[in-house]
């Protein structure tokens, strides 16, 4: 390919024919795949960082939710709830709470997406790219929201279970 783009130059030469520059699609191409991994590190980079503050989150939450409601825990645990019970439903909590971010966090990403989608398009190919939620990526940060809601439950369900009933009940 660059030895016909010497020879096609060379001949426009020849003929008077001023050429600006020649450049084979694939150069054009890795250069714009080249940006787009910049925007996908940094977007990636978001992420995590969302990830991890939603984790930190969450379990603040729920360990607030807990030391809230230590007589209530000490009342479960006086009319016969098991440690293991109590756990539960504090671990259920935090699945409720992830499921529902992971919803409000699906129709928050359509019109972003769709605005990203526009913008890149328009930056690197001149025309909107057509818009595209993969149903693959939303199932497996589901599958990321609830084992990062089980895993932050731990800590909290762990002391809401540990609490024996006259210490939930002393609790003021």
């Amino acid at each position: 390919q660059r030895a016909v783009a010497r020879s096609l130059e060379a001949r426009f030469e020849e003929q008077g024919i001023e050429v600006g520059g020649l450049q084979r699609m694939q150069d054009a191409k890795q250069g714009i795949l080249d940006h787009l991994v910049i925007i996908l590190s940094i977007l990636t980079m978001a992420s995590l960082v969302v990830v991890v503050v939603g984790s930190l989150g969450l379990a603040s939450t729920l360990t607030l939710s807990v030391v809230q409601r230590t007589r209530e825990i000490g009342i479960l645990g006086a009319i016969g709830a098991t440690p293991a019970t109590i756990a539960r439903h504090v671990w259920f909590e935090a699945l409720v709470i992830g499921v529902l971010s992971w919803l409000a966090a699906n129709v928050l990403a359509a019109p972003i997406s769709w605005a990203l989608e526009i913008a890149c398009g328009n930056i690197f190919f001149k025309t909107p790219l057509d818009f595209h939620l993969s149903p693959l990526a939303a199932a497996a940060w589901l599958g990321l929201v609830l084992v990062l809601a089980s895993v932050s439950s731990f800590y909290p369900a762990r002391r809401a279970a540990r609490l024996t009933v006259r210490e939930a009940l002393a609790h003021i």
